[in-house]
């Protein structure tokens, strides 16, 4: 079964529908890897495919400490890890998100602490005589209105230029939109927004860049209510402006965005998850749609627990959505990988997979990616072998 080769995100022009009930399918899970030391497990964040392997982050499983990159290898029917890069908090410390690729091959990352200042920092790898070098790009939190504590990972466009959020830093000191762009050898930082409490705080998702540049994300908290908003900010000429598209009212629409970046279809429609919220407050997903000037939420789907409680981001497969949720299922409470597939203008939950807490993993903690053959593959933030650091796994529907 080929299982290396990952497919790219397809396009989807739907409107939407509230979900029906939930049927259960047993998908087969294989535990790829699992770190065997804390300082270089804890796997936050979605994976990478590259030329045939995958390659991650694992946040080290203390705040500030640890970390590393690793590379997963397919070859006679088992997959082998190697870790390129292992931090040290002089060059980062805690990488929480996936690395991004640019026309040369070459990887980008975050790392949320760590660095000259504390504060996280940019960081760039790169092969050269078959080893990964890495550079450090930019050291956040040179001063108090710099961003600090970057969030999961890079957007970036056809330049090269590089897109994040930081939690905190910016003119408020409650977080910031900046891009990182390269001129000269030269990496220069610019803040493109700083968030106040009525925009929403703290900014914790990635971002998602569309076809004109319009970079949408999401807040935990802040707007009226402190339920989360989304929100874009748009190129204007040389400057960038910030728009509200939705406010959440911490009820049946959901409350607290996931930390993953939005997702979009060929229509321009946005689909995003809430970790709390819904009709049983254990989250939603939801579609974004815009109309003239305003944009309608519309909930797709209601968590319940049993199939699911506390999402993650959502990822495209053919016609269908895949993600994974943080909690819930009937087995042990340790998250589902779940699928939601359309017929006839209704949206359908199925539950491919339910972790056990044991060797599989518990709490998948990140949007997935898929295979041409569409297996399922993600991370979790526990669970595993030895010290129970977390997993890699593939999950066969």
């Amino acid at each position: 079964m080929k299982r290396t080769t990952l497919a790219a995100f397809l396009a989807l022009s739907s409107s939407a529908a509230v979900s029906c009930a939930t049927p259960t399918t047993a998908g087969t899970e294989i535990t790829l890897y699992s770190p065997t030391k804390s300082a270089l497990g804890c796997l936050w964040g979605t994976l990478h495919s590259k030329s045939g392997a995958l390659f991650g982050t694992a946040g080290g499983c203390k705040n500030g400490k640890g970390g590393q990159v690793f590379k997963l290898t397919y070859s006679g029917g088992t997959w082998s890890e190697k870790s390129i890069l292992k931090f040290d908090v002089t060059d980062g410390a805690t990488p929480e998100g996936a690395l991004v690729q640019d026309s040369s091959g070459n990887l980008y990352g975050l790392a949320k602490w760590g660095g000259k200042y504390g504060y996280g920092v940019a960081f760039q790898l790169s092969l050269s005589g078959g080893k990964w070098k890495e550079k450090v790009l930019y050291d956040f939190g040179a001063v108090s209105s710099d961003p600090a504590y970057p969030n999961r990972e890079f957007t970036i466009d056809s330049g090269g230029n590089l897109y994040g959020t930081t939690e905190e830093g910016g003119s408020g000191g409650l977080g910031t939109v900046f891009e990182l762009y390269q001129s000269g050898g030269v990496w220069t930082e610019t803040t493109l927004y700083s968030f106040i409490y009525a925009t929403g705080t703290p900014p914790e998702a990635s971002l998602h860049r569309d076809s004109v540049g319009n970079l949408f994300g999401t807040t935990r908290g802040g707007g009226a209510g402190n339920c989360g908003v989304v929100y874009v900010v748009s190129p204007v000429g040389i400057t960038w402006t910030f728009q509200t598209l939705y406010t959440f009212t911490c009820g049946s629409d959901g409350t607290e965005p996931s930390a993953d970046a939005l997702i979009e279809d060929s229509s321009g429609v946005l689909y995003g998850t809430t970790a709390l919220g819904g009709t049983n407050n254990v989250g939603v997903a939801y579609t974004l749609a815009q109309s003239g000037s305003s944009w309608t939420e519309t909930v797709i789907h209601n968590f319940n627990g049993d199939n699911g409680s506390y999402p993650n981001g959502l990822h495209w497969g053919g016609k269908k959505l895949y993600g994974t949720t943080d909690g819930g299922g009937q087995k042990c409470g340790c998250g589902v990988v779940f699928q939601l597939s359309k017929s006839h203008g209704t949206w359908k939950a199925t539950t491919l997979y339910e972790f056990t807490g044991g060797t599989d993993g518990d709490g998948p903690s990140a949007q997935v990616i898929l295979d041409d053959s569409g297996n399922v593959y993600g991370t979790a933030l526990g669970g595993g072998g030895s010290g129970h650091y977390g997993t890699v796994w593939e999950v066969i529907p």
